[in-house]
C-alpha cells in the first residue's frame, strides 16, 4: 500500500494492527511509530 510505504521509509514502524477497524469494509488498521531522538 502506498501510504506505508512512505512511512516506512521515513522511519516509522508498525506497532500494533487494529482487527476489523475500518467500519465499511472491516479492514484492519496498522499503527504506526516513529521514535525521535533528541
Amino acid at each position: 500500500m502506498g501510504a506505508q510505504r512512505l512511512y516506512l521509509r521515513n522511519g516509522f514502524r508498525p506497532i500494533a494492527i487494529r482487527r476489523r477497524y475500518y467500519p465499511d469494509n472491516h479492514e484492519d488498521a496498522i499503527v504506526m511509530m516513529l521514535e525521535l531522538k533528541p
